[in-house]
């Protein structure tokens, strides 16, 4: 609520933690069939193995912040979410959270209090890692491959498998008239051609260190917010 009301433009986006195979996992989780406390076994799963505490978060304990979506909401300000326990979030865990994003939104939406004049639902950037779907899902024993291990997109169906599951599961909220109503902005197809640019050689598939990549992101934003392109 706090961000809401005092930014302009918000930019919502889940990051790249959940992973699956979407080979194997096929099917399409269906928004009324899940429950919004789901994944909260998972979640106690990832705090016992360690989280990393939200930089700006008040006085939003670990445990709370976490369990209670509105909690995260109101203090989320400039925070990064790191879950330690990525062998537990796979699609269906990813659905759920969205499903309980989308809930708390359309609450505080309706109390029409935030000044806030553009949401953005910020489309995953597509990852690079040499499964058929450039997805990683980890399992505990494995760690995270390099950046070296990055490839094209071998199939651009299978890469698209997350935002899929994101635009299903917020279909309501980006469909124009909301409420609330969210622009989907997306840098996918300009991201595509950056799969191997690793800055420093360090940088994981979906581009966390600033590089040419990032930095077209700026531009790629500002074009969206005036109304001009926010991408596929």
């Amino acid at each position: 609520r706090e961000v809401l009301a005092s930014a302009d433009v918000v930019i919502f986006n889940f990051g790249i933690w959940y992973n699956w195979d979407p080979t194997v996992d096929t099917q399409r989780p269906r928004y009324s069939r899940l429950s919004e406390e789901h994944t909260t076994k998972q979640i106690e799963e990832c705090i016992t193995q360690g989280i990393r505490a939200p930089k700006l978060a008040g006085n939003c304990t670990r445990r709370h912040c976490l369990t209670s979506p509105t909690s995260a909401l109101e203090r989320i300000q400039g925070a990064f979410w790191r879950r330690n326990c990525a062998g537990s979030l796979g699609k269906l865990a990813y659905a759920s959270d969205l499903k309980r994003f989308a809930v708390v939104l359309r609450k505080v939406a309706a109390e029409r209090r935030w000044r806030a004049r553009k949401l953005i639902w910020r489309a995953s950037t597509p990852q690079h890692y040499s499964g058929p779907s450039g997805m990683f899902p980890l399992k505990r024993s494995n760690t995270w491959p390099g950046a070296g291990a990055c490839i094209p997109v071998r199939n651009d169906s299978l890469a698209a498998d997350r935002n899929a599951v994101a635009d299903s599961m917020l279909h309501s909220l980006l469909r124009p008239g909301g409420p609330p109503y969210m622009t989907r902005w997306s840098t996918w197809d300009h991201d595509l051609g950056y799969h191997d640019e690793h800055p420093r050689g360090a940088d994981c598939s979906h581009f966390c260190l600033h590089s040419t990549a990032t930095w077209n992101w700026v531009r790629l934003l500002l074009a969206c917010l005036v109304g001009r392109d926010c991408g596929r």
